[in-house]
């Protein structure tokens, strides 16, 4: 799904304002009027800050993963900045250090039931968690207020509380908006699944991923008419699912579907055509070029802005198939580790075997070119590259 890059702006800043109002509207009258502070106040402060920071993070998280369980889902991850513990049927829980998509962490699910299972608790219980965060750190005020008397360092309370609190509505703020910010936040997934249609939709993508991320064979999932920013993206599934299949005269109607359907956004158009047209470079050359030379100019300038892998694909292949440029195609390819992020879960390891047999057919019809690896390929071969035995004088 196509982030929204002008509302996260406009997220980001009303964050900001909330912060700003709060440190001068609240928290300076309090800090100004405190007296027989135990630390200084930016000592205060700036420990708020971050046990608000963690305190929230950890809640939303614990939240989703109580919500999953209730709402009959599979937790196959959670992440807190990145520290990540992934659960597997069977096996240990592994912990480690991984990239993740939110504000502050992220949890990993999987309906047991495609019909049955529901993220409705999922996105509320947070919301429950604050709101008895909210009633802790109120409580925590008014005893400081009521010490202030006979206690005047005892405000140090009230200070600690209201930067927690301040810290808790930025986030919140965040979580809660509508609109697909630069990561799914709770309230965007509360408009997209207020859709039964939608609910049974998004099931099937985390079941998707979550097979797509362990490697194995997507499942069958309906085709959607009406192109949507969520709907062109699970039309995706099918395409990569016959993709697999070298049924690429399938997946090429479904991206026509895509591109053609007159509710699909620009971006969902932008996206279906890039990868048909990577499609017929690779497989149809003569029907890639016709398809390439009847582009606007407008559609041929949106391949280089590599919003997506089928973009780079496409730029990469028509530097090599068409240009005959060296240089462009290595150009495309050295930039595939950091546009593949871009990409959903459960299409980056079908992207990375695409971009990989991309870059064998150049290699193929160019054998006197250097092309380039992507990263995760010069990454695995590196650890796979057997280690030089010590000599005597090292040991």
């Amino acid at each position: 799904m196509k982030k929204n890059e002008f509302a996260t702006f406009l997220v980001y800043v009303a964050m900001f304002g909330i912060a700003l109002f709060m440190g001068l509207s609240v928290l300076r009258p309090i800090i100004s009027s405190a007296r027989d502070l135990p630390v200084h106040f930016a000592v205060l402060v700036i420990g708020g800050l971050i046990v608000g920071v963690l305190l929230n993070a950890i809640i939303i998280e614990l939240g989703h993963v109580l919500g999953a369980k209730a709402g009959k889902c599979e937790v196959r991850s959670v992440s807190v900045f990145g520290f990540t513990w992934t659960y597997k049927k069977g096996e240990k829980t592994k912990f480690g250090v991984k990239p993740y998509d939110g504000l502050t962490g992220q949890t990993k699910v999987r309906p047991l039931d495609r019909e049955e299972s529901s993220l409705s608790a999922y996105r509320l219980l947070p919301f429950f968690f604050a709101l008895l965060e909210v009633i802790t750190m109120v409580v925590l005020i008014v005893i400081s207020k009521n010490l202030v008397s006979s206690l005047p360092g005892a405000s140090w309370i009230e200070i600690f509380a209201i930067v927690v609190l301040t810290t808790e509505a930025m986030i919140y703020f965040y979580d809660i908006f509508p609109a697909h910010l630069d990561s799914v936040t709770d309230g965007y997934l509360f408009v997209l699944l207020s859709k039964p249609a939608n609910r049974l939709a998004y099931n099937d993508l985390l079941i998707a991923e979550a097979i797509a991320e362990e490697g194995g064979v997507l499942p069958e999932t309906p085709v959607y008419d009406d192109v949507t920013d969520f709907t062109g993206r699970l039309n995706m599934l099918s395409v990569y699912r016959h993709i697999n299949k070298g049924e690429f005269d399938e997946a090429i109607k479904i991206l026509d579907l895509n591109h053609a359907c007159e509710t699909a956004p620009k971006a969902v158009k932008v996206h279906a055509m890039c990868f048909k047209l990577s499609l017929l470079l690779e497989h149809n050359i003569v029907e890639g070029k016709k398809m390439y030379e009847s582009l606007e100019e407008g559609d041929k300038n949106k391949i280089g802005d590599f919003d997506s892998m089928a973009a780079l694909r496409c730029y990469a292949l028509i530097a090599s198939k068409i240009e005959k440029s060296e240089a462009e195609a290595n150009y495309a390819i050295d930039k595939a580790e950091k546009v593949i992020e871009s990409e959903d879960d459960f299409a980056q390891p079908h992207e990375r075997k695409l971009v990989e047999a991309m870059i064998a057919d150049i290699r193929k019809e160019h054998p006197t070119w250097e092309v380039y690896q992507p990263v995760w390929e010069k990454k695995k071969k590196a650890e796979e590259a057997p280690k030089e035995e010590e000599t005597p004088e090292e040991k």
